[in-house]
């Protein structure tokens, strides 16, 4: 008989009470327990959870706590989706205080370039697998797209669209190029920030709308645009078009939240399709069961993401440090 898997997830807001709502498709005797010190948050998620988990059964158990400290000694995997702010001293915590077996975190990872170094030393010392929730690459599609592209050719790869979150969401379109380029090196050429939206989405949290240009020492190119989107164009908020110049092949996708866009142009041949893109409740579930199965996942491991996102971070710190004369070290993304 199997034993009993051991998951829980720290913080229950959204993006958790979804990776809570995946867990409802593992296989076998699962023990899931939540923590959060809301006790609002916990309802919510749990009420979410049952509204996808409706078996006739105890083969998953959930478990509400309030602060880790409740949390069962040993820990099969742990998913840190807490608030950027907190999340370094969330997994500091975590780490001294119970046996964790491999973690999937949630990003923007860390606010300063100093707490990267200290967990990537930590986590080197404790020899725990991390992986980071850089989903894109993850997805059949954006696996199917790689196979695509010609690895004798640069890449040329423009993102735009309407508020779609530069500075929350960047990190998801620098880890999709770095694997699409299979090239973890990056360096920012230019940088044209429009403005800076202050208390986005939460209070504290700023925003980035403009342009960012760079590329990586291979020759591919990476542009990514965020514009305002206009009151008459609300329904396009959020979403992107990726475009890639490889060779003589043209890719156009659009992304919405589930779904994805793709038009194909080579020489000889022009496709259009449309494909499911995976919601965070239905594919955290797969991970974890690779993580089991085979020691691994594919998301970016802690140390290939801590580059990508040191790259993003000192670039918003250097505009920050710019604009507000004055020395900034915490940037305020999340």
């Amino acid at each position: 008989m199997s034993r009993t898997l051991n998951v829980s997830i720290i913080g229950s807001g959204q993006i958790g009470s979804r990776h809570l709502q995946a867990l409802s498709n593992l296989k076998g005797s699962v023990c899931i327990q939540l923590v959060d010190p809301s006790s609002k948050s916990l309802e919510i998620a749990c009420q979410r959870f049952h509204s996808v988990y409706q078996e006739n059964s105890e083969r998953i158990s959930l478990q509400t706590l309030n602060s880790i400290d409740g949390l069962d000694e040993s820990q099969d995997i742990v998913i840190i989706s807490t608030d950027a702010v907190v999340r370094s001293k969330v997994l500091k915590e975590l780490i001294q205080k119970k046996n964790i077996k491999a973690i999937i975190s949630e990003k923007v990872l860390f606010q300063t370039e100093a707490e990267y170094f200290e967990m990537d030393a930590l986590l080197k010392e404790k020899k725990i697998p991390v992986w980071v929730n850089c989903i894109l690459r993850a997805t059949d599609f954006f696996r199917n797209l790689k196979t695509l592209l010609d690895s004798n050719e640069t890449i040329l790869m423009k993102v735009d669209g309407a508020d779609w979150g530069l500075a929350c969401n960047g990190i998801h379109i620098l880890d999709l190029f770095a694997f699409l380029s299979g090239c973890k090196d990056f360096e920012f050429t230019d940088i044209r920030f429009d403005r800076v939206i202050p208390d986005f989405k939460r209070p504290g949290s700023k925003e980035f709308i403009g342009e960012m240009t760079g590329k990586n020492s291979q020759g591919h190119k990476l542009i990514m645009n965020c514009k305002e989107s206009e009151h008459e164009k609300e329904n396009q908020r959020g979403v992107k078009t990726i475009q890639i110049e490889n060779g003589s092949n043209h890719h156009i996708i659009t992304v919405h939240m589930d779904r994805v866009t793709h038009k194909s142009k080579t020489k000889n041949n022009e496709t259009e399709v449309t494909e499911s893109l995976p919601l965070q409740s239905q594919i955290t579930h797969r991970l974890i069961e690779d993580i089991i199965k085979n020691g691994s996942c594919g998301l970016p491991t802690y140390s290939e993401s801590m580059g990508l996102h040191l790259f993003l971070i000192r670039a918003f710190l250097e505009h920050l440090s710019k604009t507000t004369g004055k020395r900034v070290t915490r940037c305020p993304i999340t």
